[in-house]
C-alpha cells in the first residue's frame, strides 16, 4: 500500500463494530496490510487506552476520553502503523468502543474492472 494507491482512488470496503472493553487487554481489530486508516470513538463516561501493544495496561497508551471527539489513525498520517493489531483497555470494566476500519478491497477492484471490460465488449452480465 502506498499513498498513490489512495490517490488513484483504489478500491475501499469499510466495517464497523462495537468492542466491549474493560480492566483486561482486548484486540480491536488484527493486523491487516491493506487497512487505510481506522476510526475509534469512545461514548462511555470512563477513559479508554488504545495500544499496538497486546500487554497494554491502563494508563499507558494513547488515552480515548469520551469528552473528547474521534480518534482517527490514518495512513497519510501515521504510516505503517495503521496497520498493526490494536488494543484497548480501561481502568474500570463496563465499557465500549466503536472501531470503524477502512481497507483497500482488491476483490471489489478486480469485479469492478470485469464488468468494465464486459460492457466495453458488449457483453451482458447473467
Amino acid at each position: 500500500m502506498c499513498l498513490q494507491d489512495v490517490a488513484v482512488w483504489r478500491a475501499t470496503m469499510s466495517s464497523y463494530r462495537v468492542v466491549d472493553v474493560g480492566t483486561s487487554p482486548v484486540l480491536l481489530c488484527g493486523a491487516a496490510q491493506n487497512r487505510l486508516g481506522i476510526i475509534l470513538g469512545n461514548a462511555d463516561a470512563n477513559d479508554i487506552f488504545v495500544s499496538t501493544d497486546p500487554n497494554i495496561t491502563a494508563n499507558v497508551g494513547v488515552i480515548r476520553r469520551s469528552t473528547s471527539g474521534p480518534t482517527q489513525i490514518r495512513a497519510e498520517t501515521f504510516g505503517e502503523i495503521v496497520t498493526y493489531a490494536w488494543y484497548a483497555i480501561s481502568t474500570s470494566a463496563g465499557n465500549s468502543i466503536g472501531v470503524w476500519e477502512t481497507l483497500f478491497d482488491d476483490a471489489a477492484a478486480a469485479r469492478a474492472l470485469e464488468y468494465l471490460e464486459r460492457m466495453k465488449a458488449g457483453k451482458e452480465f447473467a
